[in-house]
């Protein structure tokens, strides 16, 4: 998985590419407090010919896995994640492992 952590570069990428956001990242060293906005690179000879029609579905689906990542609304994300793994020639199944591996963790909390 390629990522890119500016949004300027994301941009100047998605003129080639197809960019994905990841969840911002928070980082504070002493006073400063730095956040980041993450982007996947997807290069799109990764992508089988045949599964190009359905890249735009995808991508809309990351992006709402994302946004309920960030509100953890884990039950909707185990829903989409289910569509998304292995898609994209599997760049982006780490991410979503690591999502489903919170949403197993919260859901310990609960009990």
């Amino acid at each position: 998985m390629n990522v890119v952590f500016t949004k300027e570069s994301a941009d100047k990428l998605a003129e080639t590419y197809t960019v994905l956001p990841l969840p911002p990242i928070t980082q504070t060293e002493g006073e400063k407090t730095v956040t980041v906005e993450p982007h996947v690179i997807i290069d799109m000879d990764k992508v089988p010919l045949q599964e190009i029609s359905s890249l735009e579905e995808w991508c809309d689906l990351h992006r709402e896995v994302v946004k309920n990542h960030i509100k953890q609304d884990y039950s909707f994300c185990e829903q989409a994640i289910s569509h998304l793994m292995g898609k994209f020639k599997g760049e982006l199944d780490s991410y979503y492992k690591h999502i489903l591996t919170e949403a197993e963790n919260s859901s310990d909390d609960v009990y």
